[in-house]
This record gives C-alpha cells, structure tokens and sequence, in this order.
C-alpha cells in the first residue's frame, strides 16, 4: 500500500513540472520568441496590433499575463510519507 501511495506522490509531481514546464515555454513562445510569419515579431504583439486596428471580436485588451508559471504543489495528507 505504501509503494502504491509513493507511485501516486511521485506521479503527481512530475504531472506539476510538466504543467510549470509547459507553462514556461507557453509564456517564452507568446512573449519573446520572435516569429517570421508574424513580421517578425511574437504571437503576443501580432495579437495587440490586431486588437488596435478590429477591437470587435475581443472581449477584453490583450494583456501579457503569463498565467501560472510558478506555483507550489500542496501536498495532500496522503503523500506525507
């Protein structure tokens, strides 16, 4: 039973890295990774000139929020071996 809960544990702290991972790149491609079909520039400044020149379809301004990139994992009392 103990091994079963370590696998759980451990199996949910690399699911964590993978999502703050992936986060992280989410964040370096929109925001600083420059793209040449963009004019060269990123997928967040592509998006802020389209809202300046067609506001309609967006429901809120564009904004460089890069959402959770770090958070800390709270254990539950279950994988407090």
């Amino acid at each position: 039973m103990t091994s079963a809960i370590a696998r759980d544990c451990a199996g949910q702290a690399a699911a964590a890295a993978a999502e703050q991972t992936l986060m992280r790149y989410a964040h370096l491609y929109n925001t600083q990774l420059l793209q040449s079909a963009l004019g060269s520039g990123t997928p967040m400044q592509a998006m802020k000139d389209w809202h300046k020149s067609h506001p309609h379809p967006f429901v809120k301004t564009p904004r460089d929020r890069p959402g959770r990139i770090f958070f800390s994992l709270t254990q539950s009392q279950d994988c407090l071996i």
